[in-house]
């Protein structure tokens, strides 16, 4: 489960827990894409719960959107 909740016009909090698949990691990085359009500069609260699992579909979702990965990185 990945929930992405816009807390200010600068900042997210993006809750993780469960299981990550690549149907999880698409809607997720769809929505990422969205906020950075929105705000030129991005602070990120992570809420890590548990001992998520990463499946493999979801790093292959990751990889394919590689550009979006490092443009959030530089933006954070």
């Amino acid at each position: 489960m990945l929930t992405i909740t816009p807390l200010s016009p600068r900042a997210v909090k993006i809750v993780a827990g469960g299981r990550f698949t690549g149907a999880d990691m698409g809607p997720a990085l769809d929505r990422m894409a969205q906020l950075l359009d929105e705000m030129p500069r991005m602070d990120i609260l992570a809420d890590v719960r548990g001992s998520p699992s990463i499946a493999l579909s979801a790093i292959g979702e990751e990889m394919r959107r590689f550009p979006l990965v490092f443009r959030m990185i530089r933006q954070a």
